[in-house]
């Protein structure tokens, strides 16, 4: 992967070592620090919209369940699922956390359709 600058780099290194082994989940935990300029640590220790929208990600696009982003960020399924939900009815009146939401899964599209293509022609 090429970053562009060692904060990125950094960003990516310090998903790692927080034990996010599985590449794409690694990748959207990545995309939503990018994107906030914050720690996946600083995230998780929020309890406001962030922590939502990060939770939501996971779920939605990550396929994680609720236990195992639970287990992730150092709470119980239910505040995840309390969280999601909470998120949802902000989503709609809240046009700024929607612009967050969609350039983190515009940057994620643009992560994985050169890795799609490439997988596609190796078949």
């Amino acid at each position: 992967m090429i970053f562009k600058d060692d904060h990125d780099k950094n960003v990516f290194l310090e998903l790692l070592h927080d034990g996010l082994k599985t590449y794409p989940i690694i990748l959207y935990c990545y995309a939503l620090c990018k994107e906030t300029s914050k720690s996946f640590d600083e995230i998780k220790r929020e309890w406001g919209i962030l922590r939502q929208i990060a939770m939501d990600l996971l779920y939605r696009v990550g396929r994680l369940s609720g236990t195992e982003i639970g287990e992730m960020m150092g709470i119980d399924y239910s505040t995840v699922s309390q969280g999601r939900k909470r998120l949802r009815e902000k989503l709609k009146n809240d046009t700024h956390i929607s612009q967050i939401i969609k350039s983190v899964e515009i940057d994620l599209s643009t992560i994985f359709d050169p890795i799609f293509s490439f997988s596609i022609l190796i078949l």
